[in-house]
């Protein structure tokens, strides 16, 4: 089967606790070869240099949206299949209807008729076992997303951590384009969401307390969450005075929902002068 849904068959079991603790971090640095990341990067550019629709397209956004070689943290299965995209498979297509402007929607429909005819046995036919692995919004997400970068269309995962008013998280794909963007999230809306991220390739500010004894949120120690939340909804800052005994003064505190019977916290803010300020939350 093609590389983009073996990447993502074969993420089903790092969705598992029980899975990932078992297994050992090996750092992409010590396993991918100069000659991949070389053929990598050049196919990307010419992508970039032929593919109309990427033209409003600043380079910024080129190298967080379509250049990276992987995700999160999927199986690097087929690499050398993954310096093939698609993107020239959708020109040459599109080239077929001479009267047909490469433009981002027509791309976007070729891409799926491509990907459609290829893909549809393996990902609508999926079946695993049942209770096991569950193929749900994040795994259609990652499969949406590697397509579309493969196909040249500048897309990213945003996701709700947790709902707060409801159990649960939600992931979805979105568009790198300002006449395509959000156009289709409305679910994300309703109910009102408290937080929303976006999966990125680049660092983003997380919390690093001094203390070594502070303990901070699984959620937060990763820097690859971008909060978008402002893209969809109304936001507002909660100020909150905070104290604490005289024994005990951690540097962050951290904002919870009540979901799936725990307190699950989506938002982190830095104590200062006996307040901590959450920006950007959702109202």
């Amino acid at each position: 089967m093609p590389y983009t849904v073996r990447r993502v068959i074969y993420s089903l079991p790092l969705h598992k606790p029980e899975v990932t603790s078992k297994l050992e971090k090996i750092v992409d640095i010590e396993k991918i070869t100069s000659e991949f990341l070389i053929r990598h990067i050049d196919n990307r550019m010419k992508c970039r240099e032929q593919v109309t629709w990427l033209s409003n397209l600043d380079f910024g956004e080129f190298c967080e949206y379509l250049l990276p070689y992987r995700l999160t943290n999927e199986p690097m299965i087929g690499w050398q299949d993954s310096t093939q995209t698609l993107w020239k498979e959708v020109l040459q297509e599109m080239t077929y209807y001479d009267e047909l402007p490469q433009t981002l929607e027509n791309a976007m429909s070729f891409q799926r008729n491509l990907t459609g005819n290829r893909d549809d046995d393996y990902v609508s036919g999926l079946k695993t076992p049942e209770g096991i692995y569950n193929f749900d919004c994040i795994d259609r997400s990652y499969y949406d997303i590697h397509c579309f970068r493969a196909s040249g269309v500048a897309s990213a995962v945003d996701f709700i951590p947790h709902w707060p008013t409801r159990n649960g998280n939600h992931y979805w794909k979105v568009i790198i384009d300002p006449d395509l963007k959000f156009s289709n999230l409305s679910e994300t809306r309703n109910p009102v969401s408290a937080k929303v991220y976006r999966i990125t390739y680049s660092h983003n500010e997380i919390p690093r307390p001094e203390h070594p004894d502070e303990t901070v949120p699984d959620f937060f120690q990763h820097p690859f969450y971008r909060d978008v939340s402002s893209d969809y909804m109304n936001v507002g800052d909660i100020e909150l005075p905070v104290s604490f005994s005289k024994d005990y003064s951690p540097e962050y505190i951290y904002l919870c929902v009540f979901s799936n019977f725990e307190w699950q916290p989506v938002a982190w803010s830095k104590v200062r002068k006996g307040k901590a300020v959450f920006s950007g939350y959702g109202i």
